[in-house]
């Protein structure tokens, strides 16, 4: 799986949208902040899930990364 990106509005909404590529999370982003001038919309890229299923914690890196 490779990572994915959201965009937050002013820091402090996120979107349940994901996108694929940095390209189309930018031109929504931009679209965005053309509509709501004066205000800043942040890029965020996901890079590792983690989840708990039973019985153990787990961490998987989206793109193999082990930062």
């Amino acid at each position: 799986m490779k990572p994915f990106y959201y965009i937050s509005f002013n820091s402090r909404d996120l979107w349940a949208i994901k996108y694929k590529t940095l390209k189309s999370a930018v031109e929504a982003a931009e679209e965005m902040a053309a509509d709501h001038a004066g205000t800043s919309i942040e890029i965020l890229k996901c890079m590792a899930i983690s989840s708990s299923p039973k019985p153990h914690v787990t961490t998987f890196y989206l793109d193999r990364a082990t930062e």
